[in-house]
């Protein structure tokens, strides 16, 4: 368990490092017109949404170390579809292996380190090592930023390749962690648990919040990267 502490801010690193970032619009616009490029970015957010809930339901019933794994060899494939292929049929099927590989890795990575820290009796600990690795995922972001760009300046696929490689180096990390043991499900399925979730109002002001933050950010962000 302890290994899985001193790697889990590796993973993060590697997995945020998405070189893409900066040029991915603009790559998916010399390819493509801009209604199709809506479309497509379209099919990855409808991707990420339908697939929240039942890959948590995945990780619980799974485990923590095979959804991480899914998730990264999912970015693996689909970053390399991106970066090979002129568009079309490849690209809507990257974009559904890119929301496969959000939803999966999405709250498990958090869940992964808090089990660890509770197979060691050290939960007191999960604000600590989140912000470290916090930390890490930032600097991987930063990093693959400013490549992304300079990448973008020579072929726009190369944001795609980059990233296909530091996706393989999260994949690596992972497959070095150890299955932290889990508790017992909670009584009630799945659906039963959302639906009580949804019933608390500081749960549904946070959901909007979210939803609100992400039109906000991810709209104006996609639309004037050409001029940004």
């Amino acid at each position: 368990m302890e290994r899985n502490l001193r790697l889990y801010p590796r993973y993060r690193f590697l997995r945020d490092a998405i070189f893409w970032l900066p040029i991915f619009f603009l790559y998916f616009r010399s390819v493509l017109p801009a209604d199709r490029v809506l479309l497509l970015e379209a099919v990855y957010y409808l991707g990420v949404v339908v697939l929240e809930v039942p890959s948590g339901w995945w990780s619980d019933r799974m485990g923590r170390r095979p959804t991480l794994l899914i998730a990264a060899g999912a970015w693996i494939v689909a970053c390399c579809l991106f970066a090979a292929s002129p568009g079309g049929g490849a690209f809507v099927a990257a974009q559904l292996l890119m929301a496969l590989g959000m939803a999966f890795a999405s709250g498990t990575d958090s869940a992964f380190l808090y089990d660890t820290l509770r197979a060691l009796g050290r939960e007191h600990e999960v604000l600590q090592h989140e912000t470290r690795a916090v930390t890490w995922s930032l600097a991987g972001m930063g990093i693959a930023a400013v490549g992304g760009g300079l990448l973008g300046a020579v072929d726009l696929r190369l944001g795609h390749a980059a990233s296909a490689l530091t996706a393989a180096g999260a994949f690596a990390v992972a497959w070095h962690f150890r299955e932290p043991p889990r508790e017992a499900d909670p009584p009630g399925g799945a659906a039963t648990q959302v639906l009580a979730m949804v019933r608390r109002p500081a749960l549904l002001w946070l959901l909007l919040a979210s939803v609100t933050a992400t039109v906000v950010n991810h709209v104006p962000y996609e639309l004037f990267q050409p001029y940004l």
